[in-house]
Order: C-alpha cells, then structure tokens, then sequence
C-alpha cells in the first residue's frame, strides 16, 4: 500500500465518486443537497473547504433506498455501496460510497484490521422531514449518542476513557449491529410537514430547520463543476455554524491525510 500524502489527491479522489453519484441522480430524478461543511464549502471557497477531507450529501428519505439500489447497480469500478450490512468497516446507520482502491485508517474502528477499512468516501444521509418536537427525533439522536458511547471506537487518547468503552460493550446486552439498525427503524417512523433535517449529523437539532430551507434543490459551482444544495443556503449555514463566512483558528484547520491509502 501506498499512503497518500496530499489533500488535493484526496479532494481529487473525491470529486471523481460525487461526479459519478451526480449522473446517477440526474439520470433517475432524485433530488439531493450537499450538506453541511460540504455547502460551507461551496458558499465560502466555490469548492471544498481547503483542509476538509469528505463530502456530506441528503437525500429525502422516501427516495434513500431507491437510490442505494441504483448506485450499487450502475456505480462503475472503483467505487461501491458501503453500508454496515455489507461492510463492518462502515460503522454508521447511514451509507457510503467510497473508492475502493483506496483504504482509511480510521481509529475509530480500532477493532477492524486495515485491509477491511473503507476507503474514502462520501457519506449519503437520509433527510427526514419531522416536527421540532417529535419524540421519534429525541429517541434517534439518543440512540446515535449510545451507539458512539459504546460502540465508535478507541479514538479517544485517554486510557481510563477507552476502559470504559471496553466494558461498556462487555456489558451491554445489544450488539453492535442492533444499534444501527435501530436508527433506521426510528429514522423511517419519522414524519412531519414543517421541518427537515439531517438527524445523524453532528451538529444535532442545529441540522432541523425550517422545510423550505430546503425548497428545491440549487446548484452552486463546487470545483470545476456544479452540485445541488439547499435553496436557501444563508439561513441553513447561520442556523448551524452563525457566521459561517469567519475562518476558524488556524489549530482547527486539519485534515487527516496522514491515515489515507493506495492500495
């Protein structure tokens, strides 16, 4: 294996999947948006934010199964579905597609050997449209909190903290597996007509807004080519970041090339 050693191969890498992910989308009608740091991105630097290494997509969760089936059929070679039924390396309720020419030493999946790891990718996250207050939101996020609890890995630096980590899973009754697929279950019984969001991302309910915040999707200059995000990006990237055009400290601009790999 060779390790990559430069941010730009690794946003090169990227770019080449969601190329691909784009086709597929527009040839079969699905709407999706670029989310998150992603959109950040494409707002503040027409492309990726200069030290970030992934790219963050919803789809609407009515068209998410539709359109694994779809990538997992007409994706060309090197790129696949990652999800955590197929690959233990995926670790997320929510699906991946990745090149798998390529490997990431993630330490959160201390317990994975290398040559099982995912490669890299782009997370797919399915958007729910919700209500603020529905009790299935609180119950998803709370199991998304348990299951990184006790289930994502040793990546913490402090040895008493991994301790606990390894007995938590001693002890608990439920295996990994429950726990995400749990999420889907929860994420599927979701509805509402005021609000959407991205329930597995990290910001929590700073990920919920307003639906029309979404309307339909937009495209925005990304790179060298054009990708779909939400239609009011303003409002989206203050509800999450606030000023979101400020560049944060310069010790928190890092990427992790270090862990990435050619096989």
């Amino acid at each position: 294996m060779k390790r990559i050693e430069s941010i730009d191969e690794v946003h090169s890498i990227l770019l080449n999947i969601i190329i691909e992910f784009d086709k597929i989308c527009t040839k079969h009608n699905i709407p999706y948006y670029i989310l998150g740091g992603t959109l950040l991105g494409a707002i503040r630097h027409k492309g990726f934010i200069p030290w970030d290494d992934d790219i963050d997509v919803g789809i609407p969760i009515e068209f998410y199964e539709q359109l694994l089936a779809l990538l997992d059929k007409e994706l060309p070679l090197p790129y696949c579905v990652y999800t955590f039924k197929t690959h233990k390396g995926c670790g997320t309720a929510y699906a991946k597609i990745g090149d798998d020419s390529t490997l990431i030493d993630d330490p959160r999946m201390d317990c994975i050997p290398l040559e099982s790891q995912i490669g890299i990718n782009v997370d797919l996250f399915p958007l729910c449209s919700c209500e603020w207050d529905d009790p299935n939101v609180t119950e998803l996020q709370d199991l998304i909190k348990k299951y990184a609890l006790i289930y994502a890995g040793n990546a913490s630096k402090t040895w008493w903290k991994n301790t606990i980590k390894r007995i938590l899973r001693l002890l608990d009754i439920h295996d990994e597996q429950y726990y995400l697929q749990r999420q889907i279950d929860v994420a599927k019984k979701i509805k509402g007509k005021s609000c959407m969001g991205n329930l597995f991302g990290r910001y929590g309910k700073k990920e919920i807004v307003p639906i029309d915040y979404f309307g339909k999707p937009v495209r925005y200059k990304f790179e060298n080519i054009s990708l779909c995000g939400v239609a009011k990006y303003d409002a989206y990237l203050k509800n999450i970041y606030g000023n979101y055009m400020k560049l944060p400290p310069e010790e928190h601009r890092i990427a992790h090339i270090d862990s990435v790999y050619k096989k």
